[in-house]
């Protein structure tokens, strides 16, 4: 799949004649990047390893493009915290003043020093996070038991030994992460490691559905667009000028587009929003 993280070069069926196997997926590179940069957000699972200043606060929003999954670890001032202390959403890590212990006497006398300011101690570049983000895969299920299953607990398949970590649980099916290299098989039995729920593996639609349709098809018409434009509507745009100054805007459109009307109504609904912080 060379690079590509949402389609095949197979998949876009209007190449040139000739056009070679590296030409194609240069396309297909920059339409993804194109996507993702209209989204504001990332269709698949990427590791991260950032660096954040301290805010006094025991949440740290990390600004991420996609959502994040997990978080395996936090570091003050290189003082590791254990895994009790910190917990997260899709937009930020939270620290938990309530947790077991800490990693390290030097993060424990750390965070005594900022308790009173809650948590993430004030400083440039202080904390160090570890983790992955992106957006979940889906991993359809049936004959749940009725033990429920927990978030962030890990599931095993009985007959592959695949395991993922789970995001978000729903009567037929999982929200999944940090999947392991082997794939789960239809019918197979997955148990929880932490509540020892169990369920089936119903792979009637796939048993992992990764990337959204919909991002599917606006990068096929993206694809296919730049190798003939009159597939497709393009995004209109109009110039005014005023004296010297002018100016050029989309014509009746949003204010980002990727240019092909199509592409923005698939992709218009997956547009990343911020968080809502309140006071």
């Amino acid at each position: 799949m060379a690079n590509s993280h949402y389609i095949l070069t197979t998949d876009v069926t209007n190449w040139a004649a000739g056009a070679t196997a590296v030409a194609k997926q240069e396309v297909v590179d920059r339409t993804e990047q194109l996507i993702e940069q209209y989204c504001g957000r990332i269709f698949y699972e990427k590791r991260f390893d950032i660096y954040r200043d301290g805010n006094r606060k025991n949440r740290m929003v990390l600004n991420l493009p996609g959502d994040i999954l997990s978080v395996t670890s936090v570091k003050i001032y290189g003082n590791a915290l254990d895994s009790s202390w910190f917990t997260n959403d899709k937009y930020s890590v939270h620290i938990d003043v309530e947790g077991a212990g800490v990693g390290s006497a030097g993060a424990h006398w750390l965070l005594k020093q900022s308790y009173d300011e809650t948590l993430f101690p004030r400083g440039v570049g202080n904390i160090n996070i570890e983790g992955t983000y992106g957006t979940p895969w889906m991993l359809n299920a049936d004959s749940m038991s009725s033990t429920r299953f927990q978030v962030k607990e890990t599931i095993t398949g009985g007959t592959t030994a695949a395991t993922a970590e789970i995001v978000d649980v729903a009567d037929t099916y999982f929200l999944v992460a940090n999947r392991s290299v082997t794939d789960f098989e239809d019918n197979e039995l997955i148990t929880g490691g932490t509540s020892g729920a169990t369920a089936a593996v119903n792979d009637s639609n796939g048993s992992i559905c990764g990337v959204p349709l919909a991002i599917k098809q606006a990068a096929i018409i993206l694809c296919s667009y730049a190798n003939d434009e009159t597939l497709y509507t393009p995004q209109k745009f109009k110039s005014e000028k005023i004296g010297t100054y002018s100016y050029t805007i989309a014509d009746s459109a949003p204010a980002t587009t990727t240019g092909v009307v199509e592409a923005d109504i698939l992709l218009r609904p997956y547009m990343k929003r911020r968080p809502w912080l309140g006071a």
